[in-house]
C-alpha cells in the first residue's frame, strides 16, 4: 500500500467544508467540524498548525 500524501490543517479543513462540514469552534491548536447528516451529526477534529514544517523540527 503507497504512503498518503501530508496535507495541511488548512488544506484538510478546505477539503471538508468542501465535503459540507463547518467549523464549530476552535480550542488551542485542534480545528473541530461538523455536519448534519440524516442519521445525526458527524464530528471531525482536525490539527491545526500554521507552520507545520516549524513545528515538526521542534517536536523531535
Amino acid at each position: 500500500m503507497p504512503k498518503l500524501h501530508r496535507v495541511s490543517g488548512q488544506e484538510a479543513i478546505r477539503a471538508l467544508g468542501q465535503l459540507g462540514f463547518e467549523q464549530v469552534r476552535q480550542r488551542g491548536s485542534h480545528v473541530v467540524l461538523k455536519k448534519q447528516t440524516q442519521e445525526g451529526a458527524v464530528g471531525c477534529v482536525v490539527p491545526y498548525i500554521v507552520n507545520w514544517r516549524l513545528a515538526h523540527c521542534a517536536a523531535f
